[in-house]
């Protein structure tokens, strides 16, 4: 069909040529002339589109022929039958626009002209199809019509990645053969690669290892065509984004420049990446805003925390002062208490006051240097240590930073864990922390370290004086029943899915729990026991519906089984040679039994029950006072030759040690060999000297706890102690007399009936 001089509309939705016989699909925009645009366009059943401008501003398109309109889509499909140039003229209708077809589509050509180059194009095309074995592509163009030459090139054109458009645009036969040849060429250099590449990939592959497949396609192609710049790129944005030291900034483009010129798989640029990626997430620049407000920070420790009234009081005073002196570097706080008394509970609130983020890291059983100070990034596996791991986790560069459990720290040939920390902790260092994985200073004075310990003499001597020691005693009986009531159970039912108050224990029943089923300072296994009978009424629930359960005291046995401790273990009645001590472990305050027993012998000294050296040695020091004192008590000195002294410390496998067990073992052998009789309802506490004198002792208030405890009415107790004593809350001081002594007869006389 002859188009010459014809006017046709245009569509220009179309920017890339359109090929003799290519099929058309055309989604015309949404618009209120869609059905007068449609009526147009099909009265002449054919447009232009396609449109493309050669050097002297021709410009050519395609007509296409309307095949079926989708009136409901607005989409017209149609085929293109032939190229031409075109001009626009004015158009007879505001809808659609229209184009003068100016001449035919191509120029004429003699065959014999084209015989080498057809030749040519079409061995280049069986190359392509030999490349490609299977892959049909070119394979309908190779039939070549030596009448339609023209017809040949439109077929081949649309199958190239390049050079479509200068072989549209050509009108002589010739010039278009040589751009089709110039785009098989480049098309034959794509598919040769294409193939190597392949071939590659499938020799490092398993032919069921689809995964590694694709992460080795995707290797190759970095490798053999893009290389890392993407990956370059978006590490340099990332630098020059951070705010950081500028010794910082150096070492990252420095090894920036490194990662650069290494190749992508070696095992040098994983840990080059690995270290910018780390060094990348550390928050150099970020810090939390601080509450300075005292009122809320006693709220906080109020609803948190019940009792402990000195150790909130001491951290008011230090939050004062970091109020008043925001930058003063003050001593590291350490929380010194027996288990489950609050140490760690009291640091979070301490982190909630201060509007801080919290973070814990325990120290317990580390024994490796490289746990604080991290592994150099040579080593395989090298990683931060727990310090800069903890500050990269949390977010911050001053969060509330919990050492917990620093007296469990070890070394060994690996190291000396606890000198690392002298780094981390001295306020005159940490502001220049050295990782040895990052190999960058790190400010960590910012930090606000907080440590607990069960027992300050675990703490070496270097980190113990550069902490402020905060002693944390154990509760009272009244005090874990306020807590159980007021925190305790409140959680245990919410962690059990019980609605409050659907469970009921009265105080009275809380101190039986405390007094039969714990023995402890703190709290942790009454919190066991309550949630032992949230267990069990929640069992209770689901089988009978009850809606509220209301304990009593003979149900406690029920839940929890019979009493685990009963305060008539100890002796009803006095006795000769059985002494009542008291004790103070990690766990808290407890009574110990002292038995001495005299037989038969050579003066021998006999000890038993797990006694550590310097209890051992108390031992012998009461053996030699209670000789020197044998006189005024009526003992006949032979007796201490022809006779053997055996001590004994009941629940042997319990270690025991410490000097303040003197007077009980002074009492202990006197009463034996004069046969006095000891009272069993007073406990004694004390270091005793060769001469008599009785030296003071520590943990006074766990002492008194655990004889309040044990059913002890009457203490005794160092003349030194007196001021720790004074210091005691009224719910022991009511319940148990302190008498003082400065000698060991005086405290003879007390404890003798």
């Amino acid at each position: 069909m002859n188009f010459e001089d014809k006017l046709l509309p245009i569509i220009s939705e179309i920017k890339s040529p359109l090929f003799l016989g290519a099929r058309v699909e055309l989604k015309l925009g949404e618009s209120d002339k869609w059905e007068e645009q449609k009526t147009l366009i099909n009265s002449y059943g054919h447009f232009v589109s396609g449109f493309l401008h050669n050097a002297d501003n021709t410009i050519f398109g395609s007509i296409v022929k309307i095949d079926t309109v989708d009136e409901k889509n607005n989409i017209i499909l149609g085929t293109v039958v032939g190229r031409v140039s075109v001009e626009e003229v004015g158009a007879d209708s505001d809808i659609v626009k229209f184009a003068k077809v100016m001449d035919k589509p191509y120029d004429e050509y003699d065959i014999n002209d084209l015989h080498s180059a057809i030749s040519y194009t079409n061995n280049q095309v069986e190359k392509l199809r030999n490349i490609n074995e299977g892959n049909h592509r070119f394979g309908s163009a190779t039939n070549v019509d030596m009448k339609d030459i023209h017809g040949w090139i439109d077929k081949l054109a649309p199958l190239f990645r390049k050079g479509a458009e200068k072989i549209f645009l050509a009108s002589a036969a010739m010039e278009r053969l040589q751009y089709v040849s110039t785009a098989l060429n480049m098309e034959l250099e794509y598919q040769r690669f294409a193939k190597e590449f392949h071939e590659k990939v499938e020799e490092s592959i398993q032919e069921n290892q689809k995964e590694y497949f694709l992460r080795e396609q995707l290797k190759i192609i970095n490798d053999e065509l893009y290389g890392s710049e993407n990956e370059i790129e978006e590490y340099d944005e990332k630098i020059e984004a951070l705010v950081a030291p500028e010794v910082v900034r150096e070492r990252l483009d420095k090894e920036l420049r490194k990662l650069a010129n290494t190749q992508p798989s070696t095992p040098e640029s994983y840990v080059i990446r690995n270290y910018l990626d780390t060094v990348l997430a550390l928050p150099w620049n970020k810090v939390s805003k601080e509450n300075t407000s005292l009122s809320y920070a006693r709220k906080v420790l109020d609803e948190d925390h019940y009792g402990i009234e000195k150790v909130k009081e001491r951290i008011l005073e230090f939050l004062a002062v970091r109020r008043l002196a925001p930058d003063k570097k003050g001593n590291i706080i350490c929380f010194v208490g027996p288990p489950g008394v609050g140490k760690t509970s009291i640091v979070r609130s301490i982190a909630k006051a201060l509007g801080r983020e919290y973070i814990r890291t325990s120290l317990g059983g580390m024994h490796d240097e490289a746990e604080i100070r991290g592994h150099r990034k040579t080593y395989i596996g090298s990683m931060i240590g727990r310090i800069i791991s903890c500050i990269k986790t949390v977010g911050t560069m001053n969060p509330v930073f919990l050492l917990d459990e620093i007296d469990k720290l070890s070394s060994d040939y690996k190291g000396d864990p606890a000198s690392a920390l002298l780094e981390v902790l001295d306020p005159e260092q940490n502001k220049a922390f050295q990782d040895n994985y990052l190999e960058l200073p790190f400010d960590l004075s910012k930090v606000l370290f907080i440590t607990t310990a069960n027992n300050k003499q675990g703490i070496s001597a270097p980190l113990l004086d550069r902490m402020e020691i905060i002693e944390m005693s154990g509760y009272t009986i009244e005090e874990k029943t306020e807590i159980a009531i007021r925190h305790l159970l409140l959680k245990q039912l919410k962690e059990h899915g019980i609605k409050p108050n659907r469970i009921v224990l009265s105080a009275a029943v809380l101190e039986d729990i405390i007094c039969g089923y714990t023995q402890e300072a703190g709290v942790r296994k009454l919190e066991h026991c309550i949630a032992s009978i949230c267990r069990k009424v929640a069992f209770g629930f689901t089988a009978t519906k009850q809606p509220v359960k209301v304990l009593e005291t003979a149900d406690v046995e029920k839940y929890l089984g019979l009493p685990k401790y009963r305060k008539d273990d100890l002796r009803k009645e006095a006795r000769a040679g059985v002494a009542t001590g008291l004790a103070w472990t990690e766990f808290g305050g407890t009574t110990l039994e002292i038995e001495c027993a005299i037989m038969s012998g050579k003066g021998e000294l006999l000890l038993t029950g797990n006694l550590g050296d310097v209890m051992k040695e108390s031992a012998r020091i009461a053996l030699s006072l209670v000789r020197s004192l044998a006189p005024k008590y009526n003992i006949d000195k032979e007796r201490f030759e022809t006779t053997s002294v055996h001590i004994h410390a009941p629940e042997g496998a319990v270690p025991k040690d410490g000097p303040s067990a003197g007077i009980a073992l002074t009492t202990a052998i006197l009463s034996a060999y004069s046969g006095k009789l000891i009272r069993c309802d007073v406990a004694v506490t004390g270091e005793v000297t060769l001469t008599g004198r009785v030296l003071p002792i520590g943990g006074v208030k766990e002492k008194m706890l655990g004889a309040l405890q044990a059913g002890i009415t009457r203490v005794i107790l160092p003349v030194q102690n007196k001021k720790d004593a004074l210091e005691l809350p009224d719910t022991i001081k009511n319940k148990v007399e302190a008498v003082f002594v400065s000698d060991i007869e005086e405290a003879f006389r007390e404890l003798f009936v």
